[in-house]
Protein backbone atom coordinates (compact mmCIF):
# COMPACT_ATOMS: atom_id res chain seq x y z
CA UNK A 1 0.00 0.00 0.00
CA UNK A 2 1.39 3.41 -0.96
CA UNK A 3 1.64 6.58 1.11
CA UNK A 4 -1.64 8.16 0.03
CA UNK A 5 -3.47 4.85 0.25
CA UNK A 6 -2.25 4.68 3.86
CA UNK A 7 -3.53 8.22 4.39
CA UNK A 8 -6.96 7.32 3.03
CA UNK A 9 -7.14 4.18 5.15
CA UNK A 10 -6.07 6.05 8.28
CA UNK A 11 -8.53 8.84 7.63
CA UNK A 12 -11.46 6.63 6.69
CA UNK A 13 -12.51 6.40 10.32
CA UNK A 14 -11.95 10.10 10.99
CA UNK A 15 -14.98 12.17 11.97
CA UNK A 16 -15.83 14.94 9.48
CA UNK A 17 -17.61 16.92 12.22
CA UNK A 18 -16.54 20.43 13.18
CA UNK A 19 -13.29 20.55 15.12
CA UNK A 20 -12.79 21.71 18.67
CA UNK A 21 -9.61 20.56 20.38
CA UNK A 22 -6.19 21.42 21.81
CA UNK A 23 -2.84 21.91 20.16
CA UNK A 24 -0.97 18.85 18.92
CA UNK A 25 2.15 19.61 20.97
CA UNK A 26 3.60 22.43 23.07
CA UNK A 27 5.76 25.05 21.33
CA UNK A 28 8.05 27.63 22.90
CA UNK A 29 6.27 30.57 24.58
CA UNK A 30 5.14 33.26 22.15
CA UNK A 31 3.73 36.76 22.36
CA UNK A 32 -0.05 36.90 22.65
CA UNK A 33 -2.64 39.54 21.92
CA UNK A 34 -3.96 41.54 19.00
CA UNK A 35 -0.67 41.71 17.12
CA UNK A 36 -0.25 37.92 17.04
CA UNK A 37 -3.91 37.52 16.08
CA UNK A 38 -3.30 39.63 12.96
CA UNK A 39 -0.07 37.77 12.15
CA UNK A 40 -1.94 34.45 12.21
CA UNK A 41 -4.67 35.84 9.95
CA UNK A 42 -2.06 37.08 7.46
CA UNK A 43 -0.28 33.73 7.49
CA UNK A 44 -3.54 31.88 6.85
CA UNK A 45 -4.46 33.99 3.82
CA UNK A 46 -3.71 32.26 0.56
CA UNK A 47 -3.32 28.82 2.15
CA UNK A 48 -3.25 25.77 -0.10
CA UNK A 49 -4.85 22.42 0.61
CA UNK A 50 -4.95 18.99 -0.95
CA UNK A 51 -7.80 16.63 -1.64
CA UNK A 52 -7.76 12.97 -2.49
CA UNK A 53 -9.94 11.95 -5.45
CA UNK A 54 -12.19 9.69 -3.37
CA UNK A 55 -12.65 12.47 -0.84
CA UNK A 56 -13.54 14.94 -3.60
CA UNK A 57 -16.48 12.75 -4.60
CA UNK A 58 -18.07 13.51 -1.23
CA UNK A 59 -17.70 17.28 -1.55
CA UNK A 60 -20.75 19.00 -2.98
CA UNK A 61 -19.03 22.29 -3.84
CA UNK A 62 -15.48 23.51 -3.34
CA UNK A 63 -16.65 27.05 -4.01
CA UNK A 64 -18.72 27.10 -0.83
CA UNK A 65 -15.86 25.78 1.30
CA UNK A 66 -12.77 27.65 0.08
CA UNK A 67 -11.85 31.15 -1.07
CA UNK A 68 -11.80 31.73 -4.81
CA UNK A 69 -8.53 30.77 -6.51
CA UNK A 70 -7.35 28.57 -3.60
CA UNK A 71 -4.59 26.22 -4.71
CA UNK A 72 -5.96 22.69 -4.38
CA UNK A 73 -3.35 19.96 -4.83
CA UNK A 74 -4.29 16.64 -6.42
CA UNK A 75 -2.16 13.65 -5.35
CA UNK A 76 -0.92 11.11 -7.91
CA UNK A 77 -2.11 7.94 -6.19
CA UNK A 78 -0.47 4.50 -6.32
CA UNK A 79 -1.91 2.28 -9.05
CA UNK A 80 -3.35 5.37 -10.77
CA UNK A 81 -2.45 6.91 -14.10
CA UNK A 82 -1.35 10.52 -14.33
CA UNK A 83 -4.39 11.24 -16.51
CA UNK A 84 -6.72 10.21 -13.68
CA UNK A 85 -6.25 13.69 -12.17
CA UNK A 86 -7.75 15.46 -15.20
CA UNK A 87 -11.48 15.21 -14.29
CA UNK A 88 -10.86 16.56 -10.79
CA UNK A 89 -8.65 19.35 -12.17
CA UNK A 90 -11.44 20.32 -14.57
CA UNK A 91 -13.97 20.36 -11.74
CA UNK A 92 -11.75 22.46 -9.50
CA UNK A 93 -11.22 25.03 -12.26
CA UNK A 94 -14.95 25.13 -12.98
CA UNK A 95 -15.63 25.82 -9.29
CA UNK A 96 -13.15 28.68 -9.14
CA UNK A 97 -10.15 26.89 -7.64
CA UNK A 98 -6.54 26.68 -8.84
CA UNK A 99 -5.81 22.99 -9.52
CA UNK A 100 -2.25 21.86 -8.76
CA UNK A 101 -1.68 18.23 -9.81
CA UNK A 102 1.14 16.18 -8.32
CA UNK A 103 3.51 14.67 -10.87
CA UNK A 104 5.25 11.61 -9.41
CA UNK A 105 8.27 11.07 -11.65
CA UNK A 106 8.81 7.38 -10.89
CA UNK A 107 5.16 6.53 -11.51
CA UNK A 108 5.17 7.83 -15.09
CA UNK A 109 5.43 5.01 -17.60
CA UNK A 110 6.60 7.08 -20.57
CA UNK A 111 7.38 10.53 -21.93
CA UNK A 112 4.09 10.32 -23.81
CA UNK A 113 2.11 9.84 -20.59
CA UNK A 114 3.67 13.04 -19.27
CA UNK A 115 3.27 15.21 -22.38
CA UNK A 116 -0.21 14.02 -23.33
CA UNK A 117 -1.61 14.46 -19.83
CA UNK A 118 -0.01 17.89 -19.47
CA UNK A 119 -1.63 18.90 -22.76
CA UNK A 120 -5.02 17.78 -21.44
CA UNK A 121 -4.53 19.53 -18.11
CA UNK A 122 -3.57 22.75 -19.87
CA UNK A 123 -6.32 22.57 -22.47
CA UNK A 124 -9.21 21.26 -20.37
CA UNK A 125 -8.47 22.69 -16.93
CA UNK A 126 -6.16 25.65 -17.61
CA UNK A 127 -3.49 24.14 -15.34
CA UNK A 128 -0.39 26.32 -14.98
CA UNK A 129 0.94 25.00 -11.66
CA UNK A 130 2.13 21.58 -10.50
CA UNK A 131 4.07 19.81 -7.77
CA UNK A 132 6.93 17.57 -8.91
CA UNK A 133 7.95 14.74 -6.58
CA UNK A 134 9.99 11.57 -7.05
CA UNK A 135 7.15 9.27 -6.01
CA UNK A 136 7.04 6.18 -3.81
CA UNK A 137 8.21 3.32 -6.10
CA UNK A 138 11.78 2.23 -5.39
CA UNK A 139 12.20 1.43 -9.08
CA UNK A 140 10.81 3.80 -11.74
CA UNK A 141 7.97 2.51 -13.90
CA UNK A 142 9.29 4.47 -16.87
CA UNK A 143 12.08 6.83 -17.97
CA UNK A 144 12.25 9.13 -14.92
CA UNK A 145 14.41 7.99 -12.03
CA UNK A 146 13.62 11.03 -9.88
CA UNK A 147 12.14 14.51 -9.96
CA UNK A 148 15.35 16.06 -11.33
CA UNK A 149 15.24 13.76 -14.34
CA UNK A 150 11.74 15.02 -15.11
CA UNK A 151 12.51 18.67 -14.43
CA UNK A 152 15.57 18.55 -16.67
CA UNK A 153 13.51 17.68 -19.76
CA UNK A 154 12.01 21.16 -19.92
CA UNK A 155 8.65 19.55 -20.75
CA UNK A 156 6.82 21.38 -17.97
CA UNK A 157 7.80 24.85 -19.17
CA UNK A 158 7.11 23.87 -22.79
CA UNK A 159 3.64 22.67 -21.77
CA UNK A 160 2.67 26.02 -20.25
CA UNK A 161 3.47 25.29 -16.60
CA UNK A 162 4.37 28.62 -15.03
CA UNK A 163 4.78 27.65 -11.34
CA UNK A 164 6.54 24.47 -10.21
CA UNK A 165 6.47 23.35 -6.58
CA UNK A 166 9.33 21.15 -5.42
CA UNK A 167 9.47 19.21 -2.17
CA UNK A 168 11.37 20.14 0.95
CA UNK A 169 12.07 17.76 3.83
CA UNK A 170 12.84 19.50 7.14
CA UNK A 171 13.02 16.10 8.83
CA UNK A 172 14.64 14.13 6.00
CA UNK A 173 13.46 11.13 3.98
CA UNK A 174 13.28 7.60 5.43
CA UNK A 175 16.19 5.42 4.33
CA UNK A 176 18.10 8.18 2.52
CA UNK A 177 21.21 9.80 4.04
CA UNK A 178 20.78 13.46 4.94
CA UNK A 179 23.74 14.42 2.73
CA UNK A 180 22.06 12.87 -0.31
CA UNK A 181 18.78 14.64 0.43
CA UNK A 182 20.60 17.97 0.68
CA UNK A 183 22.59 17.35 -2.51
CA UNK A 184 19.37 16.68 -4.44
CA UNK A 185 17.84 19.85 -3.01
CA UNK A 186 20.88 21.89 -4.08
CA UNK A 187 20.54 20.52 -7.61
CA UNK A 188 16.86 21.47 -7.69
CA UNK A 189 17.64 24.97 -6.42
CA UNK A 190 20.24 25.37 -9.16
CA UNK A 191 17.71 24.19 -11.73
CA UNK A 192 15.11 26.62 -10.41
CA UNK A 193 17.48 29.56 -10.83
CA UNK A 194 17.93 28.74 -14.52
CA UNK A 195 14.34 27.80 -15.34
CA UNK A 196 11.86 30.11 -17.05
CA UNK A 197 9.15 28.89 -14.66
CA UNK A 198 8.68 30.16 -11.11
CA UNK A 199 9.63 27.63 -8.46
CA UNK A 200 8.46 27.33 -4.86
CA UNK A 201 9.40 24.97 -2.03
CA UNK A 202 6.68 23.08 -0.20
CA UNK A 203 7.49 20.92 2.81
CA UNK A 204 6.36 17.60 4.13
CA UNK A 205 4.07 17.71 7.15
CA UNK A 206 5.96 18.79 10.26
CA UNK A 207 5.20 19.83 13.83
CA UNK A 208 8.75 20.13 15.12
CA UNK A 209 9.84 23.73 15.62
CA UNK A 210 13.52 22.97 16.12
CA UNK A 211 13.82 20.73 13.06
CA UNK A 212 12.10 23.33 10.91
CA UNK A 213 14.31 26.16 12.22
CA UNK A 214 17.48 24.18 11.56
CA UNK A 215 16.31 23.37 8.04
CA UNK A 216 15.39 26.99 7.26
CA UNK A 217 18.74 28.18 8.57
CA UNK A 218 20.44 25.67 6.30
CA UNK A 219 18.38 26.91 3.36
CA UNK A 220 19.67 30.42 4.02
CA UNK A 221 23.25 29.12 4.09
CA UNK A 222 22.63 27.46 0.72
CA UNK A 223 21.38 30.75 -0.73
CA UNK A 224 17.85 29.51 -1.27
CA UNK A 225 16.03 31.91 -3.64
CA UNK A 226 12.60 30.26 -3.38
CA UNK A 227 9.51 31.05 -1.29
CA UNK A 228 8.84 28.35 1.30
CA UNK A 229 5.37 26.94 2.02
CA UNK A 230 5.16 24.95 5.25
CA UNK A 231 3.13 21.74 5.35
CA UNK A 232 0.87 21.31 8.36
CA UNK A 233 -1.63 18.66 9.38
CA UNK A 234 -5.21 19.82 9.47
CA UNK A 235 -7.35 18.88 12.50
CA UNK A 236 -7.36 15.11 12.75
CA UNK A 237 -7.01 12.27 15.21
CA UNK A 238 -3.77 11.66 17.07
CA UNK A 239 -3.71 8.12 15.67
CA UNK A 240 -3.77 9.41 12.10
CA UNK A 241 -1.07 11.96 12.87
CA UNK A 242 1.18 9.26 14.32
CA UNK A 243 0.64 7.00 11.32
CA UNK A 244 1.34 9.73 8.79
CA UNK A 245 4.43 10.96 10.66
CA UNK A 246 5.83 7.42 10.52
CA UNK A 247 5.06 7.12 6.80
CA UNK A 248 6.64 10.44 5.83
CA UNK A 249 9.73 10.11 7.99
CA UNK A 250 8.83 13.08 10.17
CA UNK A 251 10.84 11.52 12.98
CA UNK A 252 11.15 14.59 15.19
CA UNK A 253 7.43 15.28 14.93
CA UNK A 254 6.74 11.62 15.66
CA UNK A 255 8.84 11.74 18.83
CA UNK A 256 7.10 14.93 19.92
CA UNK A 257 3.64 13.45 19.44
CA UNK A 258 4.53 10.24 21.23
CA UNK A 259 5.92 12.22 24.15
CA UNK A 260 2.59 14.01 24.63
CA UNK A 261 0.34 11.30 23.25
CA UNK A 262 -1.11 10.05 26.52
CA UNK A 263 -2.06 13.54 27.66
CA UNK A 264 -3.62 14.44 24.33
CA UNK A 265 -5.61 11.22 24.17
CA UNK A 266 -7.10 12.02 27.56
CA UNK A 267 -8.04 15.56 26.49
CA UNK A 268 -9.56 15.07 23.06
CA UNK A 269 -9.98 12.71 20.15
CA UNK A 270 -8.76 15.33 17.68
CA UNK A 271 -5.81 17.70 17.62
CA UNK A 272 -4.96 20.81 15.60
CA UNK A 273 -1.62 22.53 14.94
CA UNK A 274 -2.58 25.83 16.57
CA UNK A 275 0.57 26.20 18.69
CA UNK A 276 2.74 25.38 15.69
CA UNK A 277 0.88 27.88 13.47
CA UNK A 278 1.24 30.51 16.18
CA UNK A 279 4.97 29.91 16.21
CA UNK A 280 5.20 30.20 12.43
CA UNK A 281 3.24 33.44 12.43
CA UNK A 282 5.34 34.93 15.20
CA UNK A 283 8.86 33.83 14.33
CA UNK A 284 9.39 32.07 11.02
CA UNK A 285 9.73 33.50 7.47
CA UNK A 286 6.97 31.63 5.65
CA UNK A 287 5.38 32.23 2.24
CA UNK A 288 2.25 30.32 3.15
CA UNK A 289 0.68 27.24 4.71
CA UNK A 290 -0.11 23.99 2.91
CA UNK A 291 -2.69 21.76 4.60
CA UNK A 292 -2.52 17.98 4.53
CA UNK A 293 -6.06 16.84 5.23
CA UNK A 294 -5.65 13.07 5.78
CA UNK A 295 -9.09 12.58 4.25
CA UNK A 296 -10.70 15.02 6.71
CA UNK A 297 -11.16 17.77 4.15
CA UNK A 298 -14.18 19.48 5.68
CA UNK A 299 -12.72 20.08 9.13
CA UNK A 300 -9.40 21.21 7.62
CA UNK A 301 -11.10 23.69 5.29
CA UNK A 302 -13.36 24.97 8.08
CA UNK A 303 -10.39 25.39 10.42
CA UNK A 304 -8.36 27.37 7.90
CA UNK A 305 -11.34 29.54 6.97
CA UNK A 306 -11.81 30.37 10.65
CA UNK A 307 -8.18 31.54 10.75
CA UNK A 308 -8.62 33.68 7.63
CA UNK A 309 -11.72 35.31 9.12
CA UNK A 310 -10.13 35.86 12.50
CA UNK A 311 -12.64 33.61 14.25
CA UNK A 312 -10.24 32.46 16.97
CA UNK A 313 -9.04 33.70 20.32
CA UNK A 314 -5.61 33.72 21.95
CA UNK A 315 -5.64 33.10 25.68
CA UNK A 316 -3.07 34.40 28.13
CA UNK A 317 -0.46 31.80 29.02
CA UNK A 318 -1.45 29.50 26.14
CA UNK A 319 0.94 28.74 23.28
CA UNK A 320 -1.83 28.29 20.73
CA UNK A 321 -5.37 29.54 20.19
CA UNK A 322 -8.96 28.34 20.16
CA UNK A 323 -11.38 28.44 17.25
CA UNK A 324 -14.65 30.25 17.85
Amino acid sequence: MGLYDEMEFAAAEANEASFAGPAAAPCPPIDTGHRLHEKIRRLARGFSIEVLPRTAQKIESFATMLPAATRVFIPFLPAARFADCVPLAVRLRREGMEPVPHIAARRLTSHAELTETLARLRGEAGVTQCLVIAGDPKLPLGPFADSLALLGTGVLEASGIETIFIGGQPEGIPGIPAEKVEAALCQKLAFARASSARHRLITQFTLDVQALSRWQNRLSELGNPLPVHIGIAGPTSLTTLLKFAALTGASASLRTMRRYGARLTQLASETAPDAFVSHLANRQPVAGLHVYTFGGFSQSANWMMALERGQFSIGAGKAGFEIG
